[in-house]
């Protein structure tokens, strides 16, 4: 679906390039896409009937859903208050630099996928009481987080310049710091530690940590600019997620019965760092090497990025696998 997205986009910038004909066929792509969802669930025995809801049934999903969509939209608000305080204070240039900048880049695919996996063996194991299970699930998420998420993150970061160029132009190289502060939020997202809360239904908890985030952001955010000028917002930003990640942590630990120390390997994290400082410091003399030699940006940055995610995937191999095992033997438990 996504390569779909892609070639429209494509054909639309080439042919027409008009944003109205992208729109239009990403609502024909919807469609089909619904479509053959909904034969695919029927194939499947599963098919999809209109009729009269029980408002009891209702009633339970709306508990649970509003205040995740509240949530979701407070948490969109969150990454996207630095973006007003700056569109307040600066002009329209800087504005688009640093937005752009700030754009949240698609690092944690595998570990959403594995969201989506591991939430009802989650809820499914803390129901029946089997907490020790569901610490384990939770356990190995954080590791394949890591392994992921964090890893595409720093290796974006150490060719920041050229994917710059590369996403956007040489013109939004001034936002380059706010590039790298918004790779470490996304580091920082590898504990993705709301799997735990949504697992259990406390939605409400959510909403609330999210509120007080939200309100906090702003202030930190506006006394920042103040004091650090373009920058401060995005230094904000890191700060509340990272105290945010802090506080959703200990409530999932709180519900599994265990210490928030616990559920982190810190031998594990050790290694994954040391490693992760050899390769980074390899892959920049490489880097610097080619610099040198006057090779296109591009390629820097397809080879750099590309040798460090290659060299940290084979470096914590064992690890990659026994974490992936792991979740398979809990989840077949």
């Amino acid at each position: 679906i996504s390569f779909v997205h892609l070639v429209i986009v494509l054909f639309s910038a080439l042919t027409t390039k008009d944003v109205e004909m992208i729109l239009c066929l990403y609502l024909v792509a919807e469609i089909v896409t619904d479509s053959l969802m909904l034969w695919s669930f029927g194939k499947g025995e599963y098919s999809v009937r209109l009729c009269f809801p029980a408002m009891a049934t209702v009633k339970k999903i709306l508990r649970y859903c509003l205040p995740m969509a509240a949530y979701i939209a407070m948490n969109s608000l969150l990454r996207d208050t630095d973006k007003l305080i700056i569109g307040r204070f600066e002009p329209t240039e800087m504005q688009a630099i640093y937005s752009n900048c700030a754009k949240i880049l698609p690092l944690d695919i595998i570990s959403a996928a594995f969201y989506t996996i591991l939430v009802p063996k989650i809820t499914k194991r803390i129901v029946v009481g089997q907490y020790e299970g569901a610490r384990k699930l939770f356990s190995d998420y954080l590791k394949v987080g890591l392994l992921s998420t964090a890893t595409f993150a720093i290796a974006i970061s150490l060719c920041a310049d050229q994917a710059i160029c590369l996403l956007y132009s040489e013109k939004y190289l001034k936002g380059k710091t706010v590039f790298l502060l918004y790779n470490a939020v996304e580091l920082l997202k590898f504990a993705n530690v709301t799997i735990v809360i949504s697992a259990i239904g406390k939605t409400k908890t959510l909403m609330m940590i999210s509120a007080v985030a939200l309100a906090i952001n702003l202030g930190i955010s506006l006394a920042l600019y103040q004091w650090m000028g373009l920058i401060g917002p995005a230094v904000g930003t890191v700060i509340v997620t990272a105290i945010t990640i802090g506080v959703l942590f200990t409530f999932s630990a709180k519900i599994l019965r265990t210490r928030a120390i616990r559920l982190l390997d810190v031998k594990f994290l050790l290694h994954y760092a040391m490693k992760g400082i050899i390769a980074g410091i390899l892959c920049l003399l490489i880097k610097q090497m080619l610099l040198k030699v006057g090779i296109h940006p591009y390629l820097i940055l397809f080879v750099v990025s590309g040798l460090f995610c290659i060299i940290m995937f084979f470096a914590n191999f064992r690890q990659i696998k026994a974490a992936l095992s792991q979740i398979d033997r809990n989840s077949e438990d």
